[in-house]
């Protein structure tokens, strides 16, 4: 499961899913995040890391981390495979 967030209002949704996504800088949620050892990393280097390394069993939940993008456009090219969100 993926979900998509933008707050803090949203972090257990975002734990406990596959793929949990926040859009924007939620500056109440990385206060949150820090408080409690949650990793934002952001999504496209991720997605980099993944293909750099042709692991073959796709994506793997990671515990305790939460992906970052800045915009929706970011997201689309991760759903669709696109090499850069700009595109």
């Amino acid at each position: 499961t993926i979900y998509i967030g933008d707050s803090v209002t949203d972090l257990l949704c975002l734990l406990t899913c596959d793929i949990g996504i926040v859009v924007g800088s939620s500056s109440s949620l990385k206060k949150v995040a820090q408080a409690f050892g949650i990793s934002l990393i952001p999504l496209y280097k991720k997605t980099l890391q993944q293909v750099k390394s042709a692991d073959s069993e796709g994506w793997q939940k990671s515990k305790g981390v939460i992906y970052t993008v800045s915009s929706w456009h970011e997201i689309y090219a991760f759903m669709v495979g696109l090499s850069s969100p700009e595109a």
